[in-house]
């Protein structure tokens, strides 16, 4: 067996990258972030006065009015109408419309006179600006007014305004209060509310079971507020309310209803196989009938259908258009998604600096890929001046929110020490938030930092369990420096055959570390019986890749055939002239005897021979 050269046997991967990595553009972000949730319905209703489920960035108060303001036909409203064709009758105006004047007149004073439903109107219209100024602190009188009188409708309306402050001081708990008074005699909207109420434990003490049996008594009346939030519990399996098939069931019966959030959520569970066959034409049926309703999740979806192809003819042009509806109502998820067509310069003209806009814009409102868009952006200057601790910043803005990403890209950085000031606690602290989400570079990291002793005194066994714990998420580096652990019997007992084994899964990732280290035991017999052909097919496909580790052992290697092949000429030229000394040897013995015999004398050794 001959003997290895232990300079190459020892081959370790050292980081993850190489260095240059960290400014030359090639630490982008991935191409883009899913929607990888459905959309709950966070927000409660007064009486179906509110349009939409759920804003998925930051709500104000402005945008809560804005769909107050978006309503449509309400129970309320309905009222209203009532009353307008009372008055008409009355003033014996059966076709004509009569003035908002005299209509707040007579509502007023039938308000004024105690009557429940007058005093609710009153409420509503001064919480939409109609016929008065608008005015919350006055709303609330009047709904307060009424649900002293134990009307449901006003008890609801008050428990909304407590709910979101509006015109009172919050509070949760006077609202859940009303809401229940409300729920309590039938009505729907006040029933939605209260278990959305127990859903998210506002006022109440969270109980998914109660949640579900209110929204059941909602959804039982059509109610497809009720009928889409049930389809979310039942997507998450929560207070018994079902599993995805019922899940879709109920965004079935919500959509049909023409309720935005519940088409897109039933567009996503066909797209994604959730319930129901994986369908993407009809993923993008209900998509498509969402989106033309101005939601902005559902635009961002059919935008990246389009992107990408999947389902529709592949558009960029589309894509972006679609991007835009969405990220112009502020869709962060679509400001990146955006940004990003910008910064490659598909659909759109290439632009750094529009791309840095709408990462900007995502950024702000707390969205993490943005902000990493936009913090490599700094780092690299481009659309913006480079400004290092502005992208750092970023950085740990979206490591703080979980992003995997961004705490693996901070390590990387203060590892390097070449963008910021290297220090290796700082870098462990970073590795070791991402490893804990489960992120294979990062338990990788952690392990060559045990195992260098950078950041953490050097400990060989918490080297192994790091390693280990990478090497099962298949990263190729873990497995190469676990076997290379094993090889030389750090932190376990020397073993070559184990050694042999995660060296062959790193191979088999076209790791080419793990494909030297590989090669090299064939090479030697080191754990397997020596494969000198295997071992430089190895090598090769190592040193193609211009490994360097490989080349040097492919060089050696060529060195030693060379070496045995001079070796084995020189074996060969010895053995010649061995035999042709003892060719002349012999002759001369021959003619040494023949000579004696002509003197008469004949060597006993021949004569003994010659006898045959």
């Amino acid at each position: 067996m001959r003997n290895r050269p232990t300079f190459l046997m020892i081959a370790m991967a050292m980081v993850i990258g190489d260095p240059s990595r960290e400014i030359s553009g090639a630490n982008i972000p991935p191409i883009d972030q899913a929607d990888t949730e459905l959309m709950a319905a966070d927000s409660a209703i007064a009486n179906e006065a509110i349009s939409e489920a759920h804003l998925p960035f930051p709500q104000s108060e402005d945008e809560e009015r804005e769909k107050i303001d978006a309503a449509s036909v309400s129970e309320v409203d309905e009222i209203i109408g009532n009353y307008l064709e009372s008055i008409n009758q009355t003033n014996g105006n059966f076709a004509g419309p009569v003035s908002q004047k005299l209509v707040t007149r007579y509502i007023r004073a039938s308000a004024e006179q105690g009557h429940a439903w007058a005093q609710v109107i009153i409420g509503y219209l001064y919480v939409k600006g109609q016929g008065f100024s608008q005015d919350d602190a006055k709303a609330v009188r009047w709904f307060l007014l009424a649900a002293e009188q134990g009307e449901p409708a006003a008890q609801n309306w008050l428990g909304f305004m407590y709910l979101n402050g509006f015109g009172v001081n919050p509070d949760s708990v006077a609202a859940a209060m009303l809401f229940q008074k409300a729920a309590d005699q039938g009505l729907a909207d006040a029933q939605y509310n209260l278990g959305r109420a127990y859903r998210r434990g506002e006022g109440v003490a969270r109980d998914d079971r109660l949640a579900v049996d209110y929204l059941r008594r909602a959804a039982a009346t059509e109610h497809p507020w009720a009928q889409f939030e049930l389809g979310w519990m039942c997507s998450r399996q929560r207070g018994g309310a079902g599993d995805d098939v019922d899940a879709v069931h109920w965004y079935r019966l919500s959509a049909a209803s023409g309720f935005a959030s519940a088409q897109y959520n039933l567009g996503f569970m066909y797209e994604h196989g959730r319930g129901v066959e994986r369908n993407r034409d009809q993923a993008l049926v209900f998509y498509r009938k969402a989106a033309e309703q101005n939601h902005a999740r559902a635009q961002r979806a059919l935008g990246l259908m389009y992107r990408d192809g999947d389902g529709v003819p592949q558009s960029d042009t589309m894509a972006v258009e679609w991007f835009r509806k969405s990220a112009e109502q502020g869709y962060s998820l679509a400001q990146g998604s955006l940004g990003k067509m910008y910064l490659d310069g598909r659909g759109v003209p290439q632009s750094d600096k529009d791309a840095a806009r709408w990462f900007r814009a995502g950024a702000f409102q707390g969205n993490t890929w943005s902000q990493n868009n936009l913090a490599w952006m700094y780092l690299v200057g481009r659309g913006v001046p480079t400004d290092i601790d502005a992208g750092i910043a970023l950085l740990k803005q979206a490591a703080s929110k979980g992003s995997v990403w961004a705490q693996r890209e901070l390590g990387q950085l203060f590892f390097w020490g070449k963008v910021v000031k290297q220090n290796d606690v700082e870098s462990l602290k970073w590795f070791h938030k991402a490893a804990d989400q489960g992120d294979p570079a990062s338990l990788y990291m952690m392990g060559l930092m045990h195992a260098e002793g950078r950041g953490v005194k050097g400990d060989d066994d918490k080297a192994i369990e790091w390693y280990r714990l990478a090497a099962d998420k298949n990263f190729p580096a873990a497995q190469n420096n676990l076997g290379t652990m094993y090889a030389t019997g750090r932190g376990v007992p020397k073993d070559e055959s184990t050694a042999v084994h995660w060296y062959q899964e790193a191979a088999e990732q076209e790791f080419t570390l793990g494909q030297t280290n590989l090669g090299l035991m064939y090479l030697y017999g080191k754990g397997v019986d020596i494969d000198e052909s295997l071992a430089v097919e190895l090598l090769k496909k190592a040193a193609d890749a211009d490994q360097s580790q490989a080349l040097l052992a492919l060089e050696q290697h060529a060195q030693e055939q060379a070496l045995k092949q001079n070796r084995q000429r020189s074996m060969i030229a010895l053995a010649a002239s061995v035999a042709a000394l003892l060719l002349l040897i012999c002759r001369l013995v021959l003619r040494s005897n023949s000579n004696l015999e002509l003197a008469g004398w004949r060597s006993p050794w021949f004569r003994c021979h010659s006898r045959r």
